[in-house]
């Protein structure tokens, strides 16, 4: 539903539609878990229901975008933001 990426690679003519399964190397376990748990959720948070670190926020965030999320490339762009704001000592609600 929130990833163009996947229906189309799952739903049309290539490969991966007669193995249904597909490579995405170039991500980590890290984001792709924080990816799926988001699909449930709506929610940007590791396994331990907390914010990721920055590294792996801006994983997610490439990782998001390849896979034409755009909700979830806004909402980690704003969690990115909010960290960043956060380690200064400002706060602000989202």
């Amino acid at each position: 539903y929130y990833s163009p990426f996947f229906r189309g690679g799952f739903d049309g003519y290539f490969k991966e539609t007669a193995k249904q399964e597909m490579n995405l190397g170039d991500t980590t376990i890290e984001a792709f878990g924080i990816f799926v748990n988001w699909l449930y959720t709506q929610k940007v948070e590791d396994n331990m229901h907390e914010l990721p670190d920055d590294t792996t926020l801006v994983e997610l965030w490439i990782l998001a975008d390849y896979l034409q999320t755009p909700c979830l490339t806004n909402d980690t762009i704003r969690k990115l933001d909010n960290s960043r704001l956060l380690r200064k000592g400002s706060t602000i609600v989202l």
